[in-house]
């Protein structure tokens, strides 16, 4: 991950650059190559004349997850960084769930220690409820798919 932090108008900057650097990556360093540019930009809106002024922009880019943006306003620039990156942590995990959903929608695939997940083919076996017309002429419930008549 590709960090940059820019500053203007905010005085010092090297305390809030180390603070910054140190959030995003724990904020973001969890989804490894996933993100691949980050640039958070904090700016002070009104100047010296105080009230609510510090604003932070962060930027991402990743190979799947493209470009997101983040916007925080505080009084304080470190507090909306703070809001500001665990608000991109929020907005790139939520982005992965969409696209390993859609890539993965529909697919049998494998799940962890076999626990039923849907479309898994274990689960279809673990979770099967018998219908209640499904009867063999004596009367024994028998699985859907070996009834007599299907094939089976």
């Amino acid at each position: 991950m590709r960090l940059t932090i820019r500053t203007q108008g905010i005085r010092p900057a090297a305390p809030l650059r180390q603070h910054a650097r140190r959030r995003t990556y724990a904020a973001l360093s969890r989804f490894g190559h996933q993100v691949a540019e980050v640039v958070v930009s904090f700016v002070d809106v009104n100047g010296p004349k105080g009230g609510v002024d510090s604003r932070c922009v962060i930027h991402l880019r990743g190979p799947r997850i493209r470009t997101l943006t983040v916007r925080e306003l505080s009084i304080d620039p470190y507090s909306a960084a703070d809001m500001g990156l665990s608000r991109m942590a929020r907005l790139v995990r939520r982005r992965l769930d969409r696209i390993w959903d859609h890539r993965h929608r529909g697919r049998v695939h494998d799940s962890p220690r076999g626990a039923a997940v849907p479309g898994h083919r274990r689960s279809a076996l673990v979770s099967w409820r018998i219908p209640a017309d499904c009867h063999t002429h004596a009367g024994e419930p028998v699985r859907p798919d070996k009834s007599p008549g299907h094939g089976g």
